[in-house]
């Protein structure tokens, strides 16, 4: 099948459904429900090129300005990943004694250190941060599902790590902890010197956020949520975007 419009021939997989328009969409990340809706919506499957020439509207942003969005995606990432990973309830911190500077031997170290914890733990779990001590050494923080341990399990922890200082702490308290989490490690992405640099890493035996966006599967899951009784709105809002316009947006806990 295809689909023409003056010079421009669009061909595509009858099976894929594509292309297809999205107005509504739904990120499930654990018992986190975001829904979003909007009133222009935005092509999946659409080439590119066409997609540019259809689109009117210019927008010109600043650095400052681009580095605040990425930073607000990397967020909303982190958010989701430790949300779908309920089992994330450990708070690792990894420090040097020595005065490390140099990001890239840093996350050598701390690759070796993963692989090594993954031969002790074969189900080990995480997701890492890395920032700046204000004396300008690498530390790494990790939200991860390493077990409770002896206070010798622990000093063998620390010679697992073999550069300095560990801590390690329950965050399994925390009502929302990838909102909480999200929060207090974006703070580091915002220090320049991470700039270019890869602002977290994670395990890939991690769920990842289910996201629904075709017309039948959001109407099946938003009567599904409207029966939930014991579904509870966390924060709704609507925003006035440049591309998609109105958004309304809610997200839920079930």
């Amino acid at each position: 099948l295809s689909l023409t419009w003056g010079d421009n021939s669009l061909k595509f997989n009858p099976m894929l459904d594509l292309p297809y328009l999205v107005k509504d969409k739904i990120i499930i990340s654990g018992d986190y429900v975001e829904v979003y809706h909007y009133s222009r919506g935005y092509w999946v499957g659409w080439p590119g090129v066409l997609r540019a020439k259809s689109q009117k509207i210019k927008v010109v942003k600043t650095q400052t300005e681009i580095r605040a969005d990425n930073i607000a995606r990397t967020k909303k990432r982190l958010k989701r990943l430790i949300n779908s990973n309920k089992d994330l309830n450990k708070f690792l911190t990894l420090t040097f004694a020595d005065n490390v500077k140099d990001f890239r031997f840093a996350n050598n170290e701390f690759k070796k250190f993963v692989k090594r914890l993954n031969y002790k733990y074969p189900k080990f779990k995480y997701v890492a941060v890395p920032e700046f001590q204000k004396r300008g050494a690498i530390h790494y923080h990790l939200l991860c599902n390493i077990q409770y341990l002896t206070i010798a399990e622990l000093d063998g922890l620390r010679e697992l790590w073999g550069h300095g200082w560990i801590d390690l702490k329950r965050i399994d308290k925390i009502e929302n902890v990838g909102a909480y989490v999200a929060k207090y490690l974006g703070k580091a992405n915002d220090d320049n010197r991470l700039f270019g640099k890869k602002k977290f890493f994670y395990s890939i035996n991690l769920l990842t956020p289910v996201i629904l966006d075709k017309v039948k599967e959001v109407r099946e899951f938003l009567s599904f949520l409207d029966f939930w009784s014991i579904k509870k709105c966390l924060w709704k809002t609507t925003i006035d975007t440049v591309w998609l316009g109105e958004l309304q947006y809610t997200i839920y806990r079930i």
